[in-house]
């Protein structure tokens, strides 16, 4: 028997016999299960190897769409490599798993990797209100969210803070915790108001551009919206927009094709304006001239 695999059944019987002992309302006593190695980087000496099929995601996780060829790539690394990061969880009696903070990208390429266990840091005393505003504002911050999955981040996070705080939460309360505008807020939302197989669509795309598909974000959806009044020619943009195959589409492009389904005209293209100088005061000099040129053709 290899050392890993002697190490894997010491875990084993170790955790087996701290499940009969230990209170199941209680965290599981995870020094138990394994003790840090010397060589490890400090987060993996603050973590636990903990079985895996005690592990599972959080219902309330922002994220839905997870790009399989990316995960196939991390498992095949993980394989290889092992987990390098650890993921974060907390202990939920109710259901006696560790429920997943941050990290189920992770989870999952070490499901498919076949691991058995997989490093963990476990947070104690996290609140549900925290844990689903910490997983967004991670997932928000690192774009690892579809626009849709997003918006529908902050819905549930503010139904969470709700049914917890038991009263009604001002969108104010909500912008100043995930430290979003109110327009960045409204923006959001109103993406929500897309229709379902759309915001399917968009959530499956999600934010990443392969060889095929453009990278379809918020903005793109944005230009999806201009034509919520007319859903038949919001599907018709949407078809356009996923067969667009002459490089990335950009946003201005996207809302030219919003406008011309809407019988509106194309803004037009602005001016680049080029100049060549030799030193800042020469570049004041150029500048100056050419704002006395714009106010004199204002005035004629």
């Amino acid at each position: 028997m290899s050392m890993d695999s002697k190490r894997k059944k010491i875990i084993t019987e170790r955790f087996e016999t701290i499940t009969k002992t230990d209170s199941h309302d209680d965290e599981l006593d995870l020094a138990k299960l394994t003790k840090p190695r010397q060589k490890e980087t400090r987060r993996m000496r603050e973590a636990a190897f903990v079985p895996i099929h005690l592990i599972v995601r959080d219902e309330n996780q922002p994220r839905e769409h997870f790009n399989q060829e990316e995960l196939e790539n991390l498992s095949k690394s993980i394989k290889r490599y092992g987990v390098k990061t650890p993921i974060s969880a907390t202990w939920n009696p109710e259901i006696e798993k560790y429920v997943i903070i941050a990290g189920e990208r992770r989870y999952r390429a070490s499901q498919m990797a076949g691991l058995s266990e997989m490093p963990c840091i476990v947070r104690k005393n996290i609140s549900d209100v925290d844990r689903i505003a910490e997983q967004l504002i991670e997932n928000i911050q690192r774009e690892d969210l579809s626009p849709v999955e997003k918006a529908k981040g902050i819905i549930n996070y503010r139904a969470v803070i709700e049914q917890e705080e038991k009263r009604k939460v001002k969108w104010t309360e909500i912008e100043e915790r995930l430290d979003l505008t109110p327009r960045r807020r409204q923006q959001f939302l109103k993406l929500l108001e897309l229709p379902d197989a759309i915001q399917k669509e968009l959530v499956t795309v999600g934010s990443k551009r392969t060889k095929e598909q453009t990278a379809f974000t918020e903005v793109h959806a944005r230009a999806l919206h201009a034509l919520h009044d007319n859903p038949d020619k919001q599907l018709q943009l949407w078809r356009q927009m996923k067969s667009y195959r002459d490089g990335p589409l950009s946003a201005r492009a996207a809302m030219d094709m919003a406008r011309a389904l809407l019988g509106e005209p194309q803004e037009p293209a602005g001016k680049k304006l080029l100049i060549h100088y030799a030193t800042d005061e020469d570049l004041l000099v150029k500048l100056q001239s050419l704002i006395n040129d714009v106010k004199r053709r204002l005035k004629k």
